[in-house]
This record gives structure tokens, sequence and C-alpha cells, in this order.
């Protein structure tokens, strides 16, 4: 078995793997993949990756995303470095055969990045893959260009108030999310932030900041025909002398980052690997 990246004794199953991805094995931040990724790549036949390489398709999808891992390797500080746990690195490199659309290879490549730093190791919980597994092609985009940059997004909804039987939330709801990031389905957007709540990584909240009143009023223009109908259908029932005190208001609120998910947009973007440069 060769020393070829200077890490002393390989086992064969991580030669195999490391020459079927990186034939070229004198690569800038090779070293580091494999410092890093040493323990994974002995238990890799626990995932049968040599066997599943052997796909000219899995071999292409796997070696582009893992050439994207060896380049931010790079940039990492040697002193920075940890090994990867094999509870969150088999289950990545799995994954990483298969995932075809870039943002979501991206949050996969930024987790295995976190996980191979000190800094970010804490952080990168073998949870956040079945979480990623769970995304689509939109919600990975939220992730890196709304939640990623700290933006919050904001909603309307109308409420039935009816001090007889209680206020009820009807459906009609609209966010903001269009004015954030360009989506492929933008009608699907507040489905997008029903997933992610179930991901656990949002929460949702009716607190609102000062000088957002604007941002607010301009998505209540967007129900504003909803409501009317509502409108005009109570008035009708109240003509006959029915639900009295029954009206329609707007109601606002705002989806944010609870713990988890900062934990998880830490970890799945490129914030914990960057802050490794400085360190």
């Amino acid at each position: 078995m060769k020393d070829i990246l200077g890490l002393g004794k390989l086992s064969a199953n991580s030669l195999e793997v490391i020459n079927l991805v990186y034939p070229d094995v004198a690569q800038p931040g090779l070293k580091k993949v494999g410092q890093s990724l040493e323990t994974v790549l002995e238990l890799c036949n626990t995932i049968l990756l040599p066997l599943k390489l052997v796909n000219s398709n899995a071999n292409v999808f796997f070696n582009h995303h893992m050439e994207k891992y060896r380049k931010k390797m790079e940039d990492i500080p040697e002193e920075e470095l940890t090994v990867v746990h094999p509870s969150i690195g088999l289950k990545i490199l799995d994954e990483l055969l298969t995932v075809t659309n870039e943002d979501v290879s991206d949050l996969f490549v930024n987790l295995l990045t976190s996980a191979s730093t000190k800094s970010g190791a804490k952080y990168a919980h073998p949870s956040f893959v079945e979480v990623i597994k769970n995304l689509g092609e939109d919600e990975a985009k939220i992730i890196i260009d709304i939640f990623h940059k700290e933006k919050i997004v904001k909603y309307v909804y109308l409420m039935k108030e009816d001090p007889q039987h209680g206020d009820v939330p009807l459906k009609d709801k609209i966010n903001d999310i269009s004015k954030l990031t360009s989506l492929i389905f933008e009608e699907n957007s507040q489905f997008y932030m029903e997933n992610l709540m179930k991901l656990g990584i949002i929460e949702d909240t009716s607190v609102y900041m000062l000088g957002e009143e604007d941002e607010f009023n301009s998505l209540e223009v967007l129900l504003k025909d909803n409501k009317e109908i509502y409108d005009n259908l109570i008035k009708q029932a109240q003509d006959k002398g029915e639900h009295k005190n029954l009206y329609i208001s707007y109601r606002w609120g705002r989806y944010i980052l609870n713990s988890y998910g900062e934990s998880f947009v830490n970890s799945v973007t490129s914030k914990i690997t960057n802050d490794s440069k400085t360190t």
C-alpha cells in the first residue's frame, strides 16, 4: 500500500476510491481530502462505493461533486482539519453518487467540508443529511439565497374573526419570496415554507420589526380581491341577520430560522468554512 498522500498507510479501499476519483494524485488539496476522509474511505465498502462508481453516470456525478470538495479543502488551513466522522461522511458520499442539481449538491459538499474542520464538525450533525435529501431545487435556492444571507420571509394572510366561535385563519396566504430570489415554481413558495417548517428548520412568528410596515402593506394589496369576496359574503349573511360580529382582517407574519435551522444553514453553506480560514 503506497503512501501517496503522506498520510501513512492507507487501506486498499481508500486507495481504490482515491484513484477512481482523483487520478492525478498531485492535485492541490488532495492531501487534505485524504486526511479528513481517511476513516470514511476505509469504510466505503459498507455503502458499496467502489462498486457503485463502476456505473458511468454515478462516476461522473460523484467525481464532479468531489472535485468541488477538493477545491474547498485547498483553502482550509492544515491546523483546522479534522477527521470526518463516518456517521455523516458515508451518508454524504452515498448521496453524491446520484444528486444532479448543483444547488442541492453544494449543500452536501459544504456539509462535508464543515465536517472536515474543527470549527465546523461540532455543528455538522448526521440528521442534516436527511434534511437536504428532503429539499427540492427551489428550497435549496431559498436556503442559499435567503436564509444564508439572513433575509426574512414575510407573509400576509386573512383571518376570520368571530367573537362567538373564535378566530379562524383562512387558507389565503402570500409571501414575499419572489422579491428575494427566483424560483422555478414560484406558485409553490408557500408549500416550500411549510416543508421547511416540517423539516424543523424554520418557525412561524407573528413578530415583526418597525420599518417593515410598507412591505407588509404591499403584500396585503395582493390579497385585496380575496378579502373583498369574503367581505361581500359576510355582508350578505349580515343583511339576513346572521354573523353580526363576524369580519375579515389581515394578519402579518415572518418565517425565521430557529436554533436548529441556524446550525443547519451554517453547516451547509460557506459560513463555517469561511470562518475557519481566518482562525
